[in-house]
């Protein structure tokens, strides 16, 4: 909460989530642990989140928000391991909506395998993707509120699934926009891996429902989306799909900006 905010800023528009991830450990005398210790976590944790800060090459870059969790049993005495999950916003700003020459592969993007499969830039910008491009929009087209704002916990993390958002206004599974996020499947008709620019706006919108109305927790808000364009290949049931993971937080008023790192 002290990281946040300090540093942190919901107020920030960015298209990038830059997201890194430190372990702790802090001991445990009967389930007490001393002042000087927890100082010193936080001095660790804190430093790591400048290195992450400082070592991000962007025109345009903010902390937006960490996350302290336990990841090993907790004990009443021994060594806690604890870890921090921080991420900062980057820009450069791009459109709010996918134009006519956004044909994009599905996903491997993450494996420099992706790139614009249509249109005049067909075949470049292979460590990008479909699902990633969705991501930026997202996130520049999240809503912001001015002022001085940061989050806080309780945080929760929602993983989404195509299957789980079915399109309500496509009763036919056919490849065509049979989900409110991307799939398809090898042994219906239209199978494709580029996405063209129109299905892409669809996508873009049906992410943004799945955030904001069907997959929310109730009183906590939108931070981030992680959504990678991936392949299920099982015997008689290859596909290819859009799924992720959604991080959401507590809103709450700032009375202080956040410092500089």
């Amino acid at each position: 909460t002290t990281l946040n905010l300090t540093y942190g800023s919901a107020s920030y528009v960015y298209e990038e989530m830059n997201l890194d991830s430190i372990q702790v450990q802090i001991p445990v005398t009967d389930g007490m642990v001393s002042f000087a210790d927890v100082q010193q976590a936080y001095e660790i944790l804190l430093a790591d989140i400048k290195a992450q800060y400082h070592g991000l090459n962007a025109e345009s870059k903010h902390f937006i928000y960490c996350n302290l969790k336990p990841s090993e049993n907790q004990l009443k005495s021994g060594l806690e391991t604890w870890e921090l999950v921080s991420g900062v916003g980057a820009g450069p700003i791009n459109l709010f909506n996918f134009g006519p020459n956004d044909y994009w592969k599905w996903g491997l993007g993450w494996m420099n395998m992706g790139g614009y499969c249509g249109g005049p830039y067909a075949g470049t910008h292979t460590d990008s993707d479909a699902a990633i491009e969705i991501a930026k929009k997202v996130r520049l087209r999240k809503p912001v509120i001015i002022g001085h704002y940061s989050y806080i916990s309780p945080f929760a993390s929602v993983e989404i699934f195509p299957e789980e958002y079915r399109n309500p206004n496509d009763p036919i599974v056919d490849n065509i926009r049979d989900f409110l996020l991307f799939r398809s499947v090898k042994w219906l008709p239209n199978y494709t891996q580029c996405i063209p620019p129109d299905d892409m706006n669809f996508y873009l919108s049906g992410t943004e429902t799945i955030i904001y109305n069907l997959a929310k927790p109730s009183g906590l808000h939108f931070i981030d989306l992680e959504l990678i364009g991936d392949y299920l290949m099982v015997p008689d049931f290859g596909h290819i799909n859009h799924h992720g993971i959604i991080n959401y937080g507590t809103l709450i008023v700032n009375p202080e900006p956040p410092l500089d790192l």
